[in-house]
C-alpha cells in the first residue's frame, strides 16, 4: 500500500510524499481512497491506518475506538483496540444518563408524546 500515516492522523502517499486530503463517510469517519495493485480504488479509514501503524495490539478483527468520541480525532493517543462487545458496553455506559432520562420521559408521558417532544429538537 502506497500510504504512510503519522501519529497525529495525517496520511500521505509514500511515493510522492503528498498529503492525502481525507473525505468523510456517512458516519463521520475520515477515509482516503487509494489504488490497489490492480488499479482499482479501495477506501481506508484513517483511524484504522493509524491504529495499524502505531498500536501494538492491532488486529483486523477488532474495533478501533475513539476514546473521546470524536470520530475525526485520529491521533494515536485517542485510539484504542477493543472487541465489539467491549466497545458497545463502553458506549452504553457513557450514554447511561441519556437512556435513563429517555426511560423517565416515556414512563411519564408515554411513547408518542415523548417522540413528539424529541422531534421538536
Amino acid at each position: 500500500m502506497d500510504v504512510e500515516v503519522t501519529a497525529d492522523g495525517q496520511a500521505r502517499k509514500k511515493s510522492t510524499k503528498t498529503l492525502k486530503v481525507p473525505t468523510y463517510d456517512g458516519l463521520g469517519y475520515q477515509y482516503i481512497s487509494l489504488k490497489d495493485e490492480t488499479g482499482a480504488y479501495k477506501s481506508y479509514r484513517i483511524h484504522r491506518l493509524v491504529a495499524k501503524a502505531f498500536l501494538p495490539n492491532f488486529d483486523e478483527h477488532l474495533v478501533v475506538d475513539h476514546l473521546n468520541g470524536i470520530r475525526d480525532d485520529n491521533r494515536v493517543e485517542n485510539l484504542s483496540i477493543k472487541t465489539q462487545q467491549k466497545n458497545l458496553a463502553a458506549r452504553d455506559e457513557k450514554n447511561k444518563p441519556l437512556y435513563e432520562e429517555l426511560r423517565r420521559l416515556i414512563k411519564t408521558y408515554g411513547y408518542d408524546k415523548t417522540y413528539e417532544i424529541l422531534t421538536q429538537f
